[in-house]
């Protein structure tokens, strides 16, 4: 990477020499004493440099580096997503004394070093960009590709890219290794980006190095792409779906401006950006010290340094990562501030949109298109210490997050306050805090009159774990906004939690009613009555129901009857959209479960949720115990299609192909699903049929 004396140390690395010298060596995972690593070098070979490359993934963090008697550097990789990773990555500069600080990705963070007294501090993007030239041609794929991730941690990407999808535009995704990737770049019409989050990332040096045509996100000034490439002269550019859509079906049309686009990309970087480029830059920067604008990153943190006296610097930072991931996770994230102005220090979040606090977002929209990743934070900021002024803001505030950044209120005070108004701690964060009592919020927000507010909450948590009779409380809020559709969905949830909840099936008999189905009326009444006592009015319209013969003719209700259990409406069972799986672990298939689940998620099928009331397929093997086969059988009844092996599924009472699907390895898991994916009413019908078979039965 640097040099061809260096020696390359990594825990993913196995020692290897070659005539003594030590070309490769394994260190431990994490924080590890460097003595761990000098003891294998022989002592002729002193280091005339030592460069760590550290990130908030905390995968390698050697100590006591002051034992070394040579100029040390450190890289600071991703600290722009992960758990606290400004912190980890300051911290550890501090306590190690780096001499020299070098960012590759993330520019908009250096001024945190030089705020903390490192003087020498130096941008080089794609310092670790391993150039694969291809020659420029003509596209013979007229479509737009993108590669990489779309896969639970990329909620912006995967709704960006659906914008494409359905506005028709031909667009085409995939995972694909690196030696590939040129040819790739090299055939395509126009070649996507879309950052992790706001960080300046190796596709877009990869797409043009590869004489591609570069679409990327419009990242911030902070972030340097602006200061070394230009805008519709080396790479084109998008902020949001809706100009996506627009340059995508432009540059489609127009091959010979994406063509010329091409070529000025593929020179810049052949200029000035080739690896021989980035060894010389870190080198000069060393041993000579000598570093070039943009790189020294002067003019773009000169305001930042000044935003805030040294003591309150650990706030700021807290403040920024919970911000930065709160932008890395929401679709839209809108700021609510006093003024309506973005703080500097968050200016580099360039999707982030600032709000005065005046302005509620019931005056923002009438559209109903609501995202569960959208994101509304109020700023508690550091001018308000008094909890009258606490209260008359957060009384009009129509959101769900709120962050701290005052330095003057009392934490122990504000939770107790910001508890009695829904919101507590949100886990993982430092400063920020969520709802975690819809009932409260959506109370008051139905006295204050906040419908597209309330209509927001309800999507969200309509697809989280709740208590029974929160689902019934959700339920009669969608009523008052007119969401007979919701209302369904948290009854629906109800009774998947608990099937003897009469509250909920009284609430869908009445829905019925008023929808003149009177068989799905007569279901829900008489399952009601199964479990707690009518009232005088309910009696009377059961019996009504019961004395309509032609309600006895329909399917649903014959079978309901002669099995006695409630099993008639697939509402009540997963969508059967898409697979979203619950992997059960055993205790003899738990150790290849991590493996199978890899390749699940690679293959673009969603295992985030263990909730059962969002999974519509099960894969167990090798359910052996009464507790592992009793999970299963739960799993079974809510509605779920069972993957599973022959010796389980005899164990389960269940068939193949009529009432489950047998597997034998991962390959016939994947196969399975793939199958499943093309044929949803296959899908369905074998669901259905287990869980009858598993009602009827028991």
């Amino acid at each position: 990477m640097i040099s061809e004396r260096e020696i390359y140390c990594s825990p993913d690395e196995q020692d290897r020499f070659d005539n003594g010298f030590p070309q490769f060596l394994n260190t431990p995972y994490g924080q590890f004493d460097i003595d761990a690593v000098l003891r294998k070098i022989p002592p002729e070979l002193k280091p005339d440099l030592v460069v760590v490359k550290a990130d908030g993934g905390r995968r390698l963090l050697p100590q006591r580096l002051d034992r070394l008697d040579c100029p040390k550097v450190l890289i600071s990789g991703d600290s722009h997503h992960m758990k606290q990773p400004l912190s980890l990555l300051l911290g550890y500069a501090q306590s190690q004394k780096f001499d020299y600080i070098i960012t590759d990705h993330n520019r908009q963070h250096l001024h945190y070093y030089k705020r903390l007294g490192f003087k020498k501090t130096l941008w080089i993007p794609a310092l670790n960009y391993a150039l694969r030239e291809h020659p420029i041609e003509a596209p013979t794929e007229k479509k737009a590709l993108f590669i990489g991730q779309l896969g639970k941690y990329h909620p912006y990407r995967r709704d960006l890219f659906k914008s494409l999808e359905e506005k028709s535009l031909p667009f085409h995704s995939q995972l694909a290794h690196p030696d590939d990737t040129p040819d790739l770049y090299s055939k395509f019409s126009i070649c996507l980006n879309c950052s992790l989050n706001g960080d300046l990332n190796l596709r877009v040096f990869e797409v043009m190095g590869s004489g591609g045509f570069l679409l990327t996100d419009r990242l911030s000034q902070q972030s340097g792409l602006f200061e070394i490439f230009d805008e519709n002269k080396h790479l084109a550019c998008y902020h949001g779906p809706e100009e996506l859509a627009e340059k995508v079906a432009y540059y489609l049309d127009h091959e010979d401006e994406a063509l010329a686009i091409r070529s000025a990309g593929f020179a810049a970087i052949d200029a000035t950006h080739r690896p021989e480029h980035k060894r010389r830059q870190l080198l000069d920067f060393v041993f000579s010290d000598k570093a070039e604008s943009p790189y020294t990153c002067e003019e773009s943190t000169t305001q930042v340094l000044v935003e805030l006296p040294l003591t309150e610097l650990p706030l700021q930072i807290a403040a920024y990562q919970d911000l930065q991931q709160a932008h890395l996770s929401a679709c839209e994230l809108t700021l609510y501030t006093q003024n309506g102005e973005c703080p500097i220090w968050a200016k580099d979040l360039y999707r982030l949109k600032v709000l005065a606090r005046t302005e509620s977002q019931e005056d923002l929209s009438d559209d109903t298109s609501i995202h569960e990743a959208d994101l509304q934070i109020l700023a508690l900021e550091p001018d308000l210490h008094t909890v009258p002024e606490i209260v008359q803001i957060i009384e009009r505030f129509s959101g769900d997050t709120i962050l701290n950044l005052s330095s003057r209120l009392n934490e122990q005070a504000l939770d107790g306050l910001l508890e009695k108004f829904g919101y507590s701690p949100s886990p993982g964060f430092s400063r920020l805090y969520q709802i975690s009592n819809p009932i409260i919020v959506t109370s008051r927000w139905i006295q204050k009159g906040y419908p597209y507010a309330l209509q927001r909450l309800l999507i969200t948590y309509a697809s989280k774990e709740l208590p029974v009779d929160h689902y019934c409380q959700l339920a009669q809020a969608c009523l008052r906004i007119g969401r007979q559709d919701l209302c369904r969905i948290y009854l629906a949830q109800a009774i998947r939690h608990n099937r003897d909840f009469a509250p909920a099936y009284l609430t869908l008999a009445d829905l019925f009613r008023d929808e003149q189905n009177e068989a799905a009326e007569f279901l829900h009444l008489n399952e009601a009555s199964r479990i707690s006592e009518l009232s005088s009015s309910e009696r009377e319209r059961l019996a009504e129901l019961k004395g309509k013969q032609v309600l006895l003719q329909d399917p649903d209700i014959a079978r309901y009857i002669s099995t006695c259990k409630f099993d008639s409406y697939r509402e009540y069972l997963p969508a059967f959209d898409s697979p979203r799986v619950k992997v059960l672990r055993t205790s003899e298939s738990n150790g290849s479960l991590d493996s199978l689940t890899q390749q699940l998620e690679k293959s673009g099928i969603d295992c985030s949720d263990t909730s059962l009331a969002t999974r519509n397929i099960l894969i167990v093997r090798q359910a052996e115990t009464p507790e592992e086969l009793r999970a299963a059988k739960e799993s079974l009844t809510s509605g779920m299609l069972v993957l599973s092996d022959a010796s389980t599924l005899l164990s389960l009472g269940l068939k193949h192909d009529e009432q489950a699907i047998a597997i034998n390895s991962d390959e016939s898991i994947l196969k399975a699903i793939s199958s499943l994916r093309e044929d949803s009413s296959n899908w369905e019908r074998i669901a259905l049929n287990g869980r009858q078979h598993l009602l009827s039965s028991h």
